[in-house]
């Protein structure tokens, strides 16, 4: 009767069975969940920063360019569009007066029209570009004119692109270190139970 009532560990009954399976299955089910989050909002961070920085460009240009303009100084103006197409992410910049009129632009500068008609393959168009208007206006609110700049959005994102995939990497092989490693744990202490089983058998015996 004794010996019968030993419980083999070596065979795994149908509920055991079930629970590891869905304890893998949960596992899976939290790294793709993890994975998939963490792309999609490292992707939304980064393009709002993209922006952002756009932005802030323009700002920056507006601001210089405000006593340029009210003084009708040309080269000033150009001056400003040559420093800020320096910006590597900054694929061109111009200047326009209050009636919309061109004033100066970069050299690899396009006007609205000019750049829809450019082939989206030529080297440092992307795709995905940001376009940013920032009117010019004097201290009093008076509107003098915009500047228009154009922002290499997919360029900028893919440093913190490549960052985040390596980070992504990483986590996920710190993932299968750790369920390597509870493997490794849970055959450990099943092959402690079948030698306990098998040295209380021989007891029985």
């Amino acid at each position: 009767m004794k010996k019968t009532q030993l419980q083999n560990p070596a065979v795994a009954s149908i509920y055991q069975r079930i629970t590891r399976l869905s304890l893998a299955l949960l596992c899976l089910f939290i790294f793709i969940n993890i994975a998939f989050n963490t792309s999609f909002e490292s992707h939304e961070i980064l393009l709002k920063q993209s922006h952002t920085t756009a932005r802030s460009l323009a700002l920056q240009m507006s601001l210089t360019a405000r006593d340029a303009i009210k003084e009708d100084d040309n080269t000033a103006l150009q001056r400003i569009v040559d420093n800020v197409v320096k910006d590597p992410h900054v694929q061109s910049a111009a200047i326009f007066d209050q009636h919309g009129l061109l004033i100066s632009k970069s050299a690899n500068g396009y006007l609205y029209k000019e750049q829809l008609n450019q082939p989206k393959a030529l080297p440092g168009i992307s795709k995905l570009l940001t376009p940013v208007i920032e009117p010019i206006t004097s201290k009093s609110g008076k509107r003098l004119g915009f500047v228009r700049l154009t922002y290499l959005s997919m360029a900028a994102m893919n440093e913190g692109h490549s960052y985040f995939h390596q980070l992504g990497r990483q986590i996920g092989l710190m993932l299968i270190l750790c369920i390597v490693g509870t493997w490794l744990i849970a055959r450990t202490i099943k092959r402690w139970q079948v030698m306990r089983y098998i040295r209380k058998i021989s007891l029985v015996d």
